[in-house]
């Protein structure tokens, strides 16, 4: 049970996202074969795997692990601007190629 609860949040970190489990599973450094596996159910996430998806996706650990609380962690002033800066950076990047 708490496993079908874990892979329905992950589909919906993914579809916020707007990331293919292709793509994600790069992102957070598993095959897409494990991805797969947690999103229909059949595995459970490590810990490690939990934490990369939080790091990557910007979710909270808390509400991925139990669907208690928020789905996004809210972000420092910090990293709001990191975030800002970044995206502006990969414009100019896509822009000028």
């Amino acid at each position: 049970r708490t496993n079908e609860e874990f892979n329905t949040r992950l589909l919906r970190v993914l579809d916020e996202a707007k990331c293919s489990k292709t793509v994600a599973a790069k992102k957070i450094g598993v095959s897409s074969a494990y991805l797969s596996q947690l999103c229909s159910g059949v595995r459970n996430p490590s810990d490690r795997t939990i934490s990369d998806i939080c790091r990557v996706f910007g979710v909270d650990p808390i509400w991925l692990r139990t669907g208690v609380g928020e789905m996004f962690s809210p972000q420092s002033r910090e990293e709001e601007l990191a975030e800002i800066f970044t995206k502006r950076s990969e414009e100019r990047r896509v822009g000028k190629e």
